[in-house]
């Protein structure tokens, strides 16, 4: 049967990793595999893995630890899985040459026989920003192979195989990941709440959408907030369409908006130094640990994204 794929991260016009269930010998797997397309050759490469359940299962939470981490300065090999006597896999990390490029993150089996010690072409390697993207895969394909193990007319629920039931586990009980470094989300200042000005002041009650808004122009240049079902708010400028925005991603329902619009710039304006300020922080600790100005840079753009934080 051929291999069924289910999602791929693109590393440069020419070259994707492509992630893809399967079977071999009668048994479900999952493949992760550099494809490659050229005027000579256009198909799959050496560089690759094809994984069991038990070891897609033992290598997620790895990669989930690693993308909820940040490297020390020097760190190399990161964890290694599925180990036996003779074989394991590594994920190593691969040092940039310039504090301005990010690291590459290499997952690979290596042996440990009579011939030969060391690694294998089994495996793939991407840049860190790509991390995310491989986490999120990975999970695809633990629920993919599981589905595709619990659905063999061979298996009984009985006999099916144990990292079926730890699949189900670890998806029961997974948690969003922590951010990085101490940083705390709970101590983060809400928006608009801790930014409004003390006093009374005229408020027009409007209730938000759950789904995400976004800021638009019409022909005549005003602009306006709307979402994808149809929801469709005049405002006055950017910054109060900014404000619906802000107040949306900190979990608002419910919106008092000031009449007065020097109140909603004096909000808008102060939680924005606020969140660069806090995103200042953040790369001056990512970049003390691991030395590298890229990294840090990135590694404090997915936190504040994670959180809802607009990048200033």
């Amino acid at each position: 049967m051929a291999d069924r794929e289910i999602g791929y991260i693109e590393l440069t016009a020419t070259t994707r990793i492509i992630f893809a269930v399967g079977s071999w010998k009668g048994q479900s797997r999952a493949s992760i595999r550099k494809f490659v397309t050229s005027g000579k050759y256009t198909g799959p490469t050496k560089s690759g893995m094809s994984l069991d359940g038990v070891s897609l299962v033992q290598l997620l939470p790895a990669v989930r630890k690693l993308q909820s981490s940040v490297p020390a300065d020097g760190e190399t090999v990161f964890a290694s899985v599925g180990k036996t006597a003779d074989w394991e896999i590594r994920i190593t990390l691969i040092p940039p040459d310039a504090d301005k490029r990010l690291p590459n993150v290499d997952i690979r089996e290596y042996v440990d026989t009579a011939g030969y010690t060391g690694p294998t072409p089994k495996g793939v390697r991407f840049a860190w920003d790509k991390l995310k993207q491989f986490a999120q895969l990975l999970e695809v394909l633990v629920h993919e192979l599981g589905a595709a193990a619990q659905s063999d007319p061979g298996l009984f629920p009985e006999v099916q195989p144990a990292w079926v039931s730890e699949a189900k586990k670890d998806a029961a009980t997974s948690t969003p990941k922590p951010a990085p470094n101490g940083f705390d989300p709970t101590s983060i200042k809400s928006f608009p709440a801790a930014f409004l000005p003390a006093g009374k002041f005229e408020v027009e009650p409007i209730k938000l959408p759950s789904i995400p808004l976004k800021i638009g122009q019409d022909r005549s240049a005003h602009y306006f907030v709307t979402d994808d079902s149809g929801f469709h708010r005049p405002v006055r400028n950017e910054v109060e369409g900014k404000f619906f925005l802000y107040s949306q991603r900190c979990g608002a329902t419910e919106l008092s908006l000031p009449k007065e619009m020097i109140k909603v710039f004096s909000a808008v304006a102060g939680y924005e130094k606020y969140c660069r300020e806090l995103r200042k922080k953040l790369i001056r600790d990512f970049e003390a640990r691991s030395r590298n100005r890229a990294l840090a840079e990135h590694m404090a753009q997915e936190t504040m994204q994670t959180h809802g934080l607009p990048i200033c």
